[in-house]
């Protein structure tokens, strides 16, 4: 979760785990954006979005990797901040340049472009619909 932090006077990362808090430093934005290629082609599934994805060129995770529901060998963009406090690229790109994740919500990839990272491409989405959009984008039958 990103905070703006009272003390340090900038926005913090916090591991909601262990409840430790990272700055979010110029550096550490610089670091992250070095692994972000804004030339990563445009959607294939989506010909409608009109923008190109911001493909993550860094460390990746699978799908169903310490997360509850396997997606195949789909991967997910990982980072480690300082202090070895690992984030999911995509959340902490739309919590930083979006808003706030509420609890319930989960952040969802318009493009079905895992890799993506651009907030445009991303929006919320509880557990059910994301599930429910994931299948449907696959052809599965899904009930209303």
């Amino acid at each position: 979760m990103i905070i703006f932090d009272e003390h340090l006077m900038m926005r913090a990362f916090v591991q909601p785990s262990t409840g430790l808090i990272v700055p979010i430093t110029p550096q550490v934005e610089d670091l992250m954006w070095a692994f972000v290629d804004k030339d990563g082609g445009f959607p294939e599934k989506h010909p409608e979005i009109e923008t190109q994805d911001w493909r993550w060129t860094g460390w990746k995770r699978k799908s169903h990797e310490n997360c509850g529901w396997n997606h195949g060998d789909l991967e997910y963009p990982r980072y480690g901040l300082p202090g070895n406090v690992k984030v999911s690229v995509h959340k902490f790109f739309y919590e930083l340049y979006v808003g706030p994740i509420p609890p319930v919500m989960q952040v969802n990839h318009l493009c079905e472009t895992t890799l993506c990272v651009r907030p445009s491409h991303l929006d919320l989405r509880t557990d059910s619909e994301n599930k429910r959009y994931s299948m449907s984008r696959k052809g599965a039958l899904v009930a209303a």
